[in-house]
């Protein structure tokens, strides 16, 4: 279903800020924080595992020292968008090995052009941030596109020099 997906068609264009069914999967679950709906397990308590190994816990949505960071994340924005590029950059934390590297072969570097939209999402967050003077945040921005734009630049020349050559 369309409206449950987080990237559109096109595999890049984030969508999830647009989506209905991830709103209503927030709105849902701030509902159930303030309607103190928990286990009140304790993290890597006997319970916690047990009910993870037997398949009895549906989710952790957080533990209750992050209610207010939710609610944060909810209210502002910058730190919603912020929050979705951290998360963005766990998988290539998690893949930066060379076993890593190895084992993913070609999906490797697939999967660390994600940095392009986070880098992105960080000069945006941070312009968001930024209350008064953007000057720095546009700075960032601009050095990134000069950046980016060379890389593509070079890219375009690799490639024609590959065509002109086969």
């Amino acid at each position: 279903d369309k409206d449950n997906q987080l990237f559109a068609a096109d595999g890049k264009t984030l969508v999830a800020s647009t989506s209905d069914a991830v709103k209503q999967a927030w709105a849902t679950a701030l509902k159930l924080v303030d309607a103190n709906v928990t286990a009140k397990t304790a993290t890597w308590s006997t319970e916690w595992s047990a009910g993870f190994k037997n398949g009895t816990f549906a989710a952790t949505f957080c533990p209750s020292w992050m209610t207010g960071i939710v609610k944060d994340i909810v209210k502002r924005p910058f730190i919603t968008l912020g929050f979705v590029a951290f998360l963005m950059l766990i998988p290539l934390a998690v893949t930066s090995t060379n076993g890593m590297m190895r084992k993913l072969g070609r999906r490797w570097k697939k999967l660390h052009r994600l940095v392009y939209p986070i880098a992105i999402l960080g000069v945006w967050h941070f312009y968001w941030l930024v209350k008064a003077d953007v000057r720095e945040p546009l700075t960032y921005a601009a050095i990134f596109t000069l950046l980016l734009g060379w890389r593509v630049w070079k890219a375009r020349q690799r490639r024609a020099r590959t065509a002109s050559q086969g």
